[in-house]
C-alpha cells in the first residue's frame, strides 16, 4: 500500500476502506448491475467523496493527484 499512488477495484467494502484510511484514491464499479450490495456501497462510497465511480473515460493521472 505504501507505494500505491490510486486503486481500481469493485466495490466492496474492505479495499475501499483500506483506501480511504491510507490516504489512497480510489475508483470504484460494482461486480455485477444486479448484486444489490456492490450497487449499495458504490453509491455510498462515491455519494461521501470517499471514492469516484470507475468509467470508461477514467483518467488515472486525474484520479492520482485526487485528495
Amino acid at each position: 500500500m505504501s507505494f500505491t499512488s490510486c486503486v481500481l477495484c469493485t466495490s466492496g467494502n474492505t479495499l475501499v476502506q483500506e483506501c480511504v484510511l491510507n490516504k489512497i484514491p480510489v475508483a470504484i464499479m460494482p461486480c455485477s448491475e444486479s448484486h444489490f450490495e456492490q450497487q449499495h456501497n458504490m453509491k455510498k462510497y462515491t455519494n461521501n467523496g470517499y471514492g469516484v465511480r470507475m468509467d470508461d473515460c477514467m483518467d488515472l493521472d486525474e484520479l492520482r493527484r485526487r485528495d
